[in-house]
């Protein structure tokens, strides 16, 4: 016997959308030596602080992403290469010290619960069982926030959409290098995510 399949609630407003029962807060890659690259990076901050806190008061779940590369001997050698290209320099062997991206921002610590993991990879779908992990929990929503938003916003963004999570990245709490990047990147983004204000999520938590 074939048992009868039940069709799924669809979330038609963003209160529905964003429910701290169902929702979790990933900040990804606010590192110090990384902030100090970001074109608004004091408008970005003082966002992104806003919204932390207020999904503390909330009790939405709030995981971190760290990036720490691999030493240059384990990198694969795309990866190298990539660096060296984005950050512009020649010797290889400076892989690691260009990219030890330091730690959290202080604006931003983590707190005593939430979540800080170390990947090697600018998407925390890869290299980890966090989708087990977000589904046992009940997460349905993912809000994106950090750096980059042409980078590992956007790679995270669309994988977190491809695996049937609901995603908005928050426009005010992401950031990019250029802001001729940003600005393309929300472009493309709203193609394909859900991408709004922290203040119209902070408003439907109160």
């Amino acid at each position: 016997m074939i048992p009868s399949a039940t069709n799924p609630a669809i979330y038609k407003t963003v209160r529905e959308i964003v429910d701290p029962k169902h929702t979790v807060l990933v900040v990804m890659d606010v590192q110090v030596q990384l902030f100090q690259l970001m074109f608004n990076k004091q408008e970005f901050i003082q966002s992104l602080k806003l919204l932390v806190e207020s999904a503390r008061a909330h009790d939405v779940p709030i995981i971190y992403l760290k990036t720490d590369h691999l030493p240059r001997e384990w990198a694969l050698s795309s990866n190298v290469y990539t660096a060296m290209r984005n950050f512009n320099f020649t010797d290889p062997e400076k892989f690691n010290a260009v990219m030890d991206h330091g730690d959290i921002c202080p604006e931003v610590t983590p707190g005593k619960d939430d979540w800080v993991v170390s990947v090697h990879s600018p998407n925390l779908f890869i290299q980890s069982h966090i989708e087990h992990i977000l589904r046992g929990k009940g997460i349905e929503t993912v809000l994106m926030t950090g750096i980059s938003a042409d980078f590992g916003i956007s790679t995270m963004s669309r994988d977190s959409s491809c695996r049937g999570f609901y995603t908005i990245v928050i426009r005010d709490c992401v950031s990019s290098s250029r802001a001729e990047l940003y600005t393309a990147s929300m472009k493309v983004l709203e193609r394909n995510v859900l991408v709004m204000p922290s203040a119209e999520i902070m408003k439907e938590w109160r």
